[in-house]
């Protein structure tokens, strides 16, 4: 069957922030043969390869991207158990929840309303409210860019918001299917306080739960179709003692001791064996840069992690934006912060 190929297609409408310039090459695969077709055009004339899913969580050049960009509408799933689940990488990742919630497989309801492919999910290792996709993943069947034959991963490299795919093997794969292993047992994870204070020490249905966390989520995170945004733009702190130790000298320096007493609350709360977390959008707050906008870009002011685009901002005025943000949190806490989406062709 045929696969269209366009030519200089301008790309800022397929992501979530509504920027970038022309894809030198642009398609949408919806089946193995488009894939395979796409791949092989791309490996053939020596193009470079980028796979996009929602177009969330990345923010393009105004120089557009100098290759192909292969849009993935993949779409599908299938259990090999009653528990286990095969899913094509371009099924939206909340569609794909929903299915879960509505047959009672437990794993990821907490992950509700995240926008994005199941694809994406990987890659990002996507988290909330507690939760992280890699729990519930045993393995991912890719396809290998320069020789295009599939391979089986089980080992993905899962950290905070990265994978392989994105770090040490990032732009090496087409993620073609992932597999998931959920489970009957009724087992919520309720810690997170916006949960709690939600269902008020009551334990939810998992449908509840899921009801619950696009409401809570829609109340703190504006939708992208209204309000153009890669979804959250910067990573939480993972702090070790010493880094803890410079973020407290900090506080106690340029804020009052409600602050410090705040900053211990995160650290009892959301922290493990392995690291201290402390919330960016907190940081970012106390600096007073929440609501803080300019003509192009605005940070919300529901969510500080979120950075929306008024409307005609180019990709010049996000990186200097990103860096006032980030040099004005350095200055006040010491902390350096990083940007959770991916720059391309910058």
């Amino acid at each position: 069957m045929w696969l269209m190929i366009k030519k200089n297609i301008d790309i800022s409408g397929y992501t979530t922030f509504r920027i970038g310039g022309n894809a030198k090459y642009f398609c949408r695969v919806k089946t193995e043969e488009d894939i395979k077709k796409a791949l092989e055009f791309g490996t053939q004339n020596k193009e470079k390869i980028l796979v996009i899913g929602e177009g969330s969580n990345i923010i393009v050049s105004d120089k557009g991207y100098n290759g192909i960009v292969i849009k993935n509408e993949f779409k599908g799933y299938k259990h090999i158990a009653d528990t286990e689940i095969i899913v094509n990488s371009g099924e939206r990742w909340d569609d794909f929840v929903e299915y879960t919630v509505n047959k009672e497989l437990y794993g990821i309801e907490n992950l509700s309303h995240i926008p994005g492919t199941v694809g994406a999910s990987v890659v990002q290792n996507i988290g909330a409210y507690g939760s992280e996709v890699k729990d519930s993943i045993t393995k991912a069947i890719v396809i290998d860019l320069k020789t295009l034959k599939e391979e089986e991963i089980t080992d993905m490299g899962f950290g905070y918001r990265e994978s392989i795919f994105n770090t040490t093997q990032k732009n090496k794969y087409f993620i073609k299917e992932v597999y998931f292993k959920l489970s009957k047992k009724r087992a919520l994870n309720l810690g997170y306080k916006d949960l709690k204070t939600w269902f008020n020490n009551r334990t939810p249905t998992i449908k509840e739960l899921r009801k619950a966390i696009i409401q809570i989520r829609d109340k703190k995170i504006p939708a992208p179709n209204k309000y153009p945004n890669a979804g959250s733009f910067f990573k939480n702190l993972l702090l070790n003692e010493p880094q803890y130790k410079v973020l407290i000298n900090n506080i106690q320096k340029n804020f009052s001791t409600k602050e410090l007493d705040r900053i211990e609350f995160y650290k009892d709360t959301l922290s493990n064996n392995d690291h201290i977390k402390i919330p960016t959008s907190y940081l970012i707050d106390i600096c007073g840069l929440k609501g803080y906008e300019t003509s192009f870009l605005k940070i919300c002011e529901t969510n500080p992690l979120i950075i929306i685009n008024k409307g005609d901002s180019k990709s010049h005025h996000i990186t200097g934006f990103m860096s006032y943000i980030q040099d004005t949190v350095y200055d006040k806490t010491g902390m350096k912060i990083e940007n959770e989406p991916t720059f391309i062709d910058y």
